[in-house]
């Protein structure tokens, strides 16, 4: 499937994000369907606000987002449960 190394690679860059900028506990979900494939990537740092986010800053904007959009699928950067840390939820539609 065309998007998979893309996904792969986005997915590597919220994880070294999370490792990097969170120090601690860093969770990777991933759920397959017939139709899609969906990766969590989950910390409990201090968390990112993307609109303070400096313009030559472009792991998230271009390495996570801009690589998920271009291969045709979607990636979501959003505080965690309860407020806590950074979930990035990559989605990538497969035909099977």
């Amino acid at each position: 499937v065309a998007g998979i190394p893309s996904l792969v690679a986005a997915s590597r860059v919220a994880l070294l994000n999370a490792a990097r900028h969170a120090g601690g506990e860093v969770s990777v979900y991933l759920e397959t369907s017939a139709g899609a494939v969906d990766v969590f990537v989950r910390d409990r740092g201090p968390g990112v606000d993307l609109d303070a986010l400096r313009d030559d800053r472009l792991g998230i904007r271009e390495s996570i987002v801009g690589r998920m959009t271009r291969a045709g699928g979607t990636a979501t950067v959003r505080p965690g449960a309860g407020g806590v840390g950074t979930e990035v939820h990559l989605h990538l539609e497969v035909l099977p």
